[in-house]
């Protein structure tokens, strides 16, 4: 399938926002799968069992959605050239060959801090939930967690597909990946611990929170791969585009990586002594969580840090949009006209 540059805001957008919808969706999609029949570790399990349990069925599920998408890889996606109007029709010489290496040096490095910044605060959710908030008392609770998440991209998918397919501000993508990491910034100023690191903030401040951050991140990586998508057809890097989208998934992919490591090495959930299993605060008691008595440590120093990191991105990354932003519209509608105008000739 190939896309128009004023198609793809839409379409590619719509690809990333399920993206989004699904990876923060998929925790509590993951509880319909409990009800299953789970094996007897002592043996004399059917064949059926075996295949198919509560274990098993995510995998199953998973498979039949990699054929589904292989399907449409297949049969419904074509090479782009100039004739589908995929890539403009500009060779790119020495001199947009520097500034697209300048673009990538200064727009990949504020991605990866952003998506930093947002697979921190994920990682962190049961942190946050238990021993912040303590919102959770038993395993099943844990959907809690995550239920501000998923509504927060649901909102986010709604708000992306209103302005894009309207269409009332052409090419409004540029303008989305810059406010996003708004909202990824008021998630983290909304959960410091402003009254002590034991203090016990309301359970409405974590859904609050947890969904302003689901809005930014399905709105942000949406308007993000939009951009850098559109970027790469307007420099039209002949020979070197997979290299370049590689290149935003690896950097997408370290991000996701060095978030949670750093959230888990700096925070920790433990009793008001700091001590961990005690009967004031303890996860090892079957499917029964205490928390009442647990703090999450490190919160004030780590979510302040993060917010003003978070800030320092946005500010950034306003700089590159404001050197970058501009996708050469009048050179691709001109290369457009004169194509059509050419075409009637014939």
């Amino acid at each position: 399938m190939v896309t128009t540059m004023e198609q793809r805001t839409a379409r590619l957008g719509s690809y990333r926002v399920s993206q989004s919808l699904a990876r923060q969706l998929g925790p509590m999609v993951g509880y319909i799968f409990i009800g299953l029949p789970a094996l007897n570790q002592e043996g004399g399990n059917s064949t059926a069992r075996e295949v198919f349990n509560w274990y098993t069925m995510p995998g199953w599920f998973t498979f039949i959605a990699v054929v589904v998408i292989l399907a449409f890889f297949c049969f419904m996606f074509v090479n782009p050239s100039e004739e589908n109007g995929h890539v403009v029709p500009k060779k790119m010489g020495k001199e947009m060959s520097k500034e697209v290496y300048t673009f990538f040096s200064f727009y990949l490095p504020l991605h990866f801090g952003i998506g930093l910044a947002v697979w921190a605060f994920s990682s962190n959710l049961f942190g946050l939930g238990a021993g912040q908030f303590h919102i959770v008392s038993d395993q099943v609770d844990n959907w809690r967690v995550f239920v501000g998440f998923g509504a927060g991209a649901l909102g986010g998918a709604f708000i992306y597909k209103k302005f894009t397919v309207s269409q009332r501000v052409p090419h409004i993508e540029r303008y989305l990946v810059a406010l996003a990491p708004c909202f990824i910034l008021c998630s983290w100023l909304l959960t410091i611990s402003y009254k002590g690191e034991t203090d016990v903030p309301p359970a409405g401040l974590f859904y609050a929170s947890t969904a302003v951050m689901g809005i930014g991140i399905s709105t942000y990586y949406a308007s993000s791969e939009t951009f850098f998508s559109k970027k790469l057809t307007q420099y039209h890097c002949e020979g070197t585009i997979a290299k370049f989208i590689g290149l935003y998934a690896i950097v997408s992919a370290g991000s996701r990586f060095a978030g949670p490591l750093i959230a888990g090495g700096v925070t920790r959930i433990a009793d008001s002594q700091g001590n961990v299993n005690t009967p004031d605060c303890n996860f090892t008691n079957g499917d029964q969580y205490v928390t009442d008595g647990c703090v999450l440590y490190n919160n004030i120093l780590f979510f302040s840090a993060m917010a003003g990191f978070t800030f320092l991105l946005i500010v950034c990354l306003a700089f590159v949009l404001l050197r970058f932003g501009s996708y050469g519209e009048a050179d691709f509608l001109k290369g457009k006209v004169e194509k059509e105008e050419s075409e009637e000739l014939t």
